[in-house]
């Protein structure tokens, strides 16, 4: 309810909620009114399919020119759509926006380091957007233009973890033109316990792993850099499940993963 209550009711401005068959949804309807708001579809999944399944159905739905995804736990800035409205007539494919953390309940999650945001600091100081294309993983931050997308073809992962992973890189490096705006539209939320900030169980791990191997292989590609969340996650896979690590070695060989590199992570 906090994502909805952030975000303002418009005739242009049409959202889409998927419910991924939450325990409880037969009454939420009636608990929680802001599922009720004009300009608002609200979808129970037939079946549990995690965020690639439901942000599928929810592209099968969306009528607009822009497309802004969030997450349920998130919210958008107090002018976030102020700032959007600033870009809603231009001609790029994607406009990638600053992104902000904040922390849920009363914990401290510890140093985090925003290596997003000090790349947007480099993109707007050089020129160069390569890292915001295909760096910007998460799919909220940002506005991509509806028939980009589904000319394009790409939808995202069905996968129980890192289903945005290939979605955003492969649209990232496809747009004809990008946008690499200063404002900041969106705020994620740390909780503790998360899989985010608590780790992940092995085979997560590996499935972690696997899609950063082949967003290696489309960085290495289109800009001859690496992908170093692929280098992570082999390193904690490799610890966690060393038969799972060496199943995805040909598969890392394939797509230009260095393993005199990864050897010297591992080792470090």
């Amino acid at each position: 309810m906090r994502c909805l209550d952030s975000i303002p009711v418009r005739e242009d401005i049409q959202i889409i909620v998927v419910d991924d068959c939450s325990p409880g949804e037969e009454s939420f309807l009636e608990r929680y009114p802001q599922l009720s708001r004009p300009h608002l579809l609200y979808f129970r999944a037939p079946r549990n399919g995690g965020a690639g399944w439901a942000r599928n159905l929810a592209l099968s739905h969306a009528k607009g020119t822009w497309l802004v995804f969030g997450d349920a736990d998130d919210c958008f800035a107090e002018d976030a759509f102020d700032s959007m409205d600033r870009y809603a007539g231009s001609d790029a494919d994607i406009v990638f926006f600053r992104t902000g953390q904040r922390v849920e309940g009363d914990w401290q999650p510890g140093p985090h380091y925003d290596w997003l945001y000090d790349a947007y600091n480099r993109a707007i100081e050089t020129g160069d957007d390569s890292h915001i294309r295909a760096g910007h993983i998460p799919p909220w931050g940002k506005m991509m233009r509806r028939t980009f997308v589904k000319d394009s073809g790409v939808l995202f992962d069905e996968t129980r973890y890192s289903d945005d992973v290939l979605f955003s890189v492969r649209t990232g490096v496809a747009a004809k033109k990008v946008i690499i705006a200063p404002e900041l539209i969106y705020y994620a939320y740390l909780r503790q316990g998360s899989q985010t900030n608590s780790g992940l169980p092995a085979h997560l791990q590996a499935l972690r792993a696997e899609k950063g191997i082949l967003a290696n292989g489309i960085y290495r590609k289109h800009y001859g850099t690496s992908y170093w969340d692929a280098y992570n996650a082999l390193t904690g896979l490799f610890h966690q499940d060393f038969g799972a690590f060496c199943r995805l070695l040909p598969l890392a060989i394939r797509n230009r993963i260095s393993l005199i590199r990864l050897l010297h992570r591992i080792i470090k």
